[in-house]
């Protein structure tokens, strides 16, 4: 079934073919060529640095014993297209990719996704698993976890000056020597500042995490993988200690999450399609509406519950409307251009189906679908879009702050893709050989490897086609002025872009608070040259009168005539004496104050919105 609602060209790009230079092509080709070979190249080199530095040191260390065929399980490959390939019998660790151009990237893998097809051996586990396990497109910006939250929030807290120094006075408290006449209420003040402010960021925190679940359950549509298979990724991801006990998730089994999803969304699309037509006349709609998307159920349970078994889109296409016939006859009379993936004249085996899943449950090489207004769920490919020439319009305000919308196409060789019977195995093969992941926002690389004719009754070749940013859509766009795009998983999780421009989330220190701790310093001086004047004074009337006080006998026993040892001890008792000199309450006073202007600033009507009834409010206090 075709849900295509545009009229087909039977140009490549709408142009005469004529009058484009073979050269331009081919140089374009051989520029994405470059790129990768100087990308594999690079990693190449900075391999045999690293083993030349290893080397070096082992000279003046010590020898590691190894493997007579170490060397011999890494070898390298040369494509038919010229590009330098490495495998390796092992998994392959972590390598420095090409610096591009204003990024400041972390170390990553090339990685090659395929459609369609199985994975070479070289890349595959003795079970025929990946190799490469890529990130989850689950993210998490919340800084602490319930195991981590008491040891990261004290360390952020004593990295306060004046917490550590009240620390120090209550340790010296416990000793009787200095005269402390009950240590336990000395820790009172300090107990409960660091309770207090313990309580305020893990509340801080938790609304950054609940922020962080809400993007990760947000909807999103795929191909089902009851129907689909992404070779990218193992049948059963989990480890052997999760299979043993049953944890995780299993293989072709509906989390609650998405249950839940698809229910929520079955009972919203079930009263929209009653106003829609009674709004609307079917014959209107076209086949390229995405009104009615509904989650995919089986035929048996489709049998039990009595609703009708759906696929996505649940209407009849366009193209069946406009001739009378049904979709399957009319996208068996179609034709695709030679330079396509898609080979109609093939049996396109089971057809896959779309179904409603969440944003975390996206992996590498999964097929998406996107509609008008959504947001993209991860770094992805463009497939197909709903305009006749492949073009999309997305807005990149979430990722650079600019409101105009942006220009992107898809690639040549899929653009033709109009409905799940072209991303059937039978019917559509290709393999992606992108870079790895960088922050770069405008730069991107990488090639489009597939089997086309050159001619209708030519020969299959290899042919390749040039990826560049101008094809991909990034995470946290958001689709505008066009129906649907089909785009192909490139990136998840921790390896998108604008999870590599934002980082960890940092543990922030605002002005105020350096300044503070620049204050409690020069107090700490003052209290400290206090303490070391009486101290001396007190060491030098012990070696004049020859005697101490009674805390001293008390205290120090045989050792109380000691003039150095009563100044020392008068040194620590002008230490908590003086104390107040340094304000335990300065720190906790700023949050007080913190918090009291975060309320009046949601409570500013100059700062309401109220076409989306938001007003202002302040997520963090620092």
């Amino acid at each position: 079934m075709s849900f295509f609602k545009r009229h087909p060209t039977l140009e490549d790009d709408g142009v005469d073919a004529d009058n484009v230079d073979p050269n331009l092509r081919l140089r374009t080709t051989l520029t994405a060529h470059s790129t990768l070979a100087e990308s594999i190249r690079s990693e190449l080199r900075q391999q045999r640095r690293k083993k030349s530095l290893a080397k070096s040191r082992s000279k003046f260390t010590f020898k590691r014993p190894g493997t007579a065929g170490s060397q011999k399980a890494q070898r390298e490959e040369v494509d038919e297209h010229g590009l330098e390939r490495t495998h390796s019998e092992q998994p392959q660790q972590p390598q420095q990719p090409q610096q591009q151009p204003g990024a400041n990237q972390p170390p990553g893998e090339r990685r090659t996704i395929y459609v369609n097809q199985p994975l070479p051996q070289s890349e595959t586990k003795s079970n025929g698993d990946p190799l490469i396990r890529y990130e989850r497109n689950k993210v998490r910006t919340s800084k602490y976890t319930v195991l981590t939250f008491i040891p990261k929030n004290l360390y952020e807290q004593f990295r306060r000056i004046a917490n550590l120094y009240f620390l120090a006075l209550v340790v010296l408290q416990v000793f009787p020597i200095f005269g402390a006449a009950a240590p336990e209420i000395a820790m009172v003040p300090l107990v409960v500042i660091l309770s207090i402010t313990a309580a305020k960021d893990g509340i801080e925190d938790y609304r950054r995490a609940s922020l962080d679940d809400e993007v990760n359950n947000s909807a999103a549509t795929k191909l089902s993988s009851t129907s689909w298979r992404n070779p990218n990724q193992a049948l059963d991801p989990r480890t052997w200690f999760e299979r043993v006990f049953g944890l995780g998730t299993a293989p072709g089994k509906v989390t609650r999450g998405v249950k839940r999803l698809r229910a929520r969304e079955r009972e919203v699309v079930g009263i929209s399609r009653t106003t829609l037509d009674n709004s609307i006349d079917q014959s209107e709609r076209g086949g390229r509406s995405l009104d009615d998307i509904q989650s995919v159920t089986t035929a048996e349970s489709a049998v039990g519950s009595g609703k009708p078994e759906h696929s996505y889109p649940p209407m009849p296409s366009l193209m069946a409307l406009t001739a009378g016939g049904s979709g399957s006859d009319t996208y068996a009379s179609r034709s695709a251009p030679t330079f396509s993936t898609i080979h109609v004249s093939q049996d396109p085996g089971p057809i896959p189906k779309w179904e409603r899943t969440l944003w975390k449950k996206l992996e590498v090489g999964d097929i998406v679908l996107l509609r008008d207004n959504d947001q993209v769920p991860a770094d992805t490919i463009v497939l197909a879009t709903s305009d006749a020439d492949g073009l999309a319009y997305v807005e990149t305000k979430n990722l650079d702050g600019e409101t105009n919308l942006k220009l992107r196409k898809a690639l040549k060789a899929t653009r033709w893709i109009s409905g799940e019977e072209d991303l059937a195995p039978g019917r559509c093969q290709f393999v992606i050989d992108s870079e790895p992941p960088h922050a770069g926002l405008y730069v991107y690389n990488g090639v489009l490897r597939y089997r086309s004719r050159s001619s209708s009754d030519g020969p299959i070749e290899d042919k390749v086609e040039p990826v560049t940013i101008n094809e991909v859509l990034l995470r946290g766009c958001t689709l505008r002025n066009t129906n649907w795009v089909i785009g192909l998983v490139l990136f998840t999780g921790a390896d998108t872009k604008i999870m590599l421009n934002g980082g960890a989330t940092p543990s922030k220190r605002s002005k105020i608070e350096r300044q503070t701790n620049f204050n409690v310093v020069m107090n700490f001086i003052v209290l400290l040259a206090m303490s070391i004047v009486s101290a001396v004074a007190s060491g030098i009337n012990s070696a004049q009168t020859d005697s101490s006080g009674w805390v001293y006998e008390l205290s120090l026993g045989s050792g109380a005539g000691s003039a150095a040892l009563n100044g020392l001890v008068t040194f620590g008792s002008c230490l908590i004496a003086f104390q107040n000199i340094v304000p335990i309450s300065l720190y906790i006073s700023i949050e007080i104050v913190k918090t009291i202007q975060a309320y009046f600033i949601a409570q500013d009507r100059d700062m309401y919105y109220a076409p989306l009834d938001t007003a202002c409010g302040a997520f963090i206090s620092s």
